[in-house]
């Protein structure tokens, strides 16, 4: 499913218009349809219905909405009516079962003030069920920012395509259940961004050993942060139980014995340190990723410039798949990135992605799109940047997945992703390995219907691996 910004949507609907020999009217009354179809699924009999319409399009798509809902006799409200028809509204809104919220659409561009902050207001405190069309009023259809107060819809109606504010920010919390109907547009290009919503994973051959699988290391953990070795051994679990063939922990000597007690699958490979942490000894790496076909580095290093010669001298000297994840993006430098021979991942949260790219995480939350697929094509990486909607993208194809849940927002699931992600690439490539390994990630989260997400842990969702996993093995 195609994500547009407002002015794409603006773009694909003159598109439309020329490519078709239609009006705008046409598709008012094509949206205004859907909308009317939705609302009557979710209307009983005798339900007592109120449309609030502004003056734009979206206003239009609501009173056309309306006039085909005259079995229920649906009340009007025209915010274009002035003061007396809107406190009427607020004074009566506990009398409605349904409310549609017609009023803003995808042009808003400025804060909601005045008597509609009022009316919106009333809407979120009404006993209704709420539905928006297009998009709530006072959400920014771009960047997901709440324009002042914002409907707090429990079904938002998306005409033709999702809208980017959607998905982003509070987006996916404003909107409720999103259902997106199409009207008939069409694009002047294809190459939008497009909602992840399946991936398959190949099957292995019965003619096959361990070999021909993904011999994957993982460089993680400090002696000051000995807790990271359960974090790096959660990757390595992750990536045994998504494919890898072999899996060797790298870790410091000073921490050797707490990785050795609770190793059992995995290998492990003692590295040099000191007190400031990971030291890094050219011909001890050397010999750390012989045979090596990914790598998998930053859990729990600690901020160490070794770390940083470490990744220089990986990116320069190998041709591998390699999996770049907390400490190792804190001490990654962008140049040491282009014209690196090996395949990268770039596994960022919005903070770390702000201080990869130099842009403040305020406006790495409202265009993570954007700024996520300039930074892949001018480094000539993967980036999948993690937030409640995660992107992914080379630079080139942009996928979002869109479904993250609040469970995942605890430590360790980094760390599940990376193994993830380093397992799958064994027989994928490493951008299809990503793409596949946020939506197995999710819906582990998922595959706990019983816990709250309170409760979800990293270990919790390394369980059901084996069980997504096999539902998407084609």
């Amino acid at each position: 499913m195609k994500i547009l910004s407002a002015r794409e949507v603006r773009e694909a609907e003159e598109y439309t218009l020329q490519a078709d020999g239609i009006t705008v009217r046409t598709l008012i009354e094509r949206a205004a349809a859907a909308l009317a179809a939705a609302v009557r699924l979710r209307a009983d009999y005798g339900a007592k219905i109120c449309f609030v319409c502004g003056e734009g399009n979206n206003g239009a798509d609501g009173i056309t909405a309306a006039e085909y809902l005259t079995e229920f006799s649906p009340a009007v409200v025209r915010v274009a009516d002035g003061g007396d028809g809107l406190r009427k509204f607020i004074e009566s809104v506990a009398d409605y079962d349904i409310i549609v919220d017609a009023v803003f659409g995808t042009g808003l561009n400025r804060m909601i003030e005045g008597t509609l902050c009022g009316v919106i207001a009333a809407i979120n405190g009404s006993r209704a069920f709420v539905i928006s069309a297009d998009i709530p009023s006072g959400l920014n259809a771009d960047t997901g920012d709440i324009m002042g107060v914002c409907v707090d819809a429990d079904l938002t109606v998306g005409f033709g395509v999702l809208k980017r504010g959607h998905l982003f920010l509070y987006g996916r919390d404003m909107c409720g259940e999103t259902v997106c109907a199409d009207i008939g547009l069409k694009f002047p290009h294809e190459n939008y961004p497009e909602v992840l919503t399946d991936f398959t994973v190949p099957g292995r051959k019965s003619k096959s050993n361990k070999g021909d699988y993904a011999n994957v290391k993982i460089i993680a953990g400090s002696r000051r942060m000995p807790g990271a070795a359960v974090l790096s051994m959660r990757a390595a679990e992750s990536a045994l139980r998504s494919g890898a063939g072999l899996v060797t922990l790298g870790v410091p000597q000073s921490v050797l014995p707490a990785y050795a007690a609770r190793t059992v699958e995995s290998m492990l490979f003692p590295l040099s340190d000191g007190p400031g942490g990971l030291v890094f000894a050219e011909q001890e790496i050397r010999a750390f990723l012989e045979k090596a076909d990914v790598l998998i580095i930053g859990s729990g290093l600690g901020r160490n410039q070794e770390i940083a010669l470490l990744l220089e001298f990986v990116l320069r000297e190998y041709a591998l798949k390699v999996i770049i994840d907390a400490d190792g993006l804190n001490m990654l430098r962008e140049e040491m990135l282009p014209g690196s021979r090996c395949n990268i991942v770039l596994t960022p949260h919005v903070a770390e992605f702000s201080r990869l790219s130099g842009y403040g995480v305020y406006d790495v939350e409202r265009n993570m799109i954007d700024l996520a697929r300039e930074y892949a094509a001018r480094n000539a990486c993967t980036v999948v940047l993690k937030s409640n909607t995660t992107v992914i993208t080379d630079g080139e194809r942009v996928r979002v997945y869109a479904a993250g849940s609040a469970a995942l927002a605890k430590g360790g699931s980094g760390d599940v992703l990376a193994g993830i992600t380093g397992g799958l690439s064994a027989f994928m490539p490493l951008t299809s390995a990503a793409e596949a390994a946020c939506g197995i990630l999710a819906e582990c989260a998922a595959a706990y219907p019983d816990y709250s997400v309170h409760s979800i842990t990293a270990s919790d969702l390394i369980k059901k691996i084996p069980y997504i996993l096999k539902k998407h093995v084609k």
